[in-house]
């Protein structure tokens, strides 16, 4: 007979630890099973929907700010433009008055 005790575990196997032991719910140590785990995922996936929810939001967010710049950029030229045509006109206009203060003074 032997006298010594022989164990043939698996290798890298915690003793102690049940895997597929139904944990009661919130349970957070070892492997979660059953509703706890089907809880979990679906916690998962909706932090994943709402990461990627939000960061379509900021997308569109950013592509709404760059037209608006564009719009801005576009009414900021057409004032320019504006402005320089009235300067040419106030200009015309000083021309006018000068030419018609010397047409009155030499008659």
């Amino acid at each position: 007979m032997n006298d010594y005790l022989q164990h043939h575990g698996i290798l890298g196997m915690k003793w102690g630890i049940r895997r597929y032991q139904p944990y009661p719910k919130g349970h957070t140590g070892g492997k979660e099973v059953g509703e706890a785990a089907r809880d979990l995922k679906q916690k998962l996936r909706d932090e994943r929907s709402k990461r990627k929810h939000a960061r379509i939001r900021k997308k569109l967010a950013k592509q709404e700010y760059r037209m608006a710049i564009a719009d801005l950029r576009i009414a900021n030229r057409s004032i320019r433009s504006l402005k320089k045509e009235l300067r040419l006109l106030r200009k015309g206009e000083a021309k006018c008055m000068s030419l018609l203060d010397e047409e009155t003074e030499g008659s």
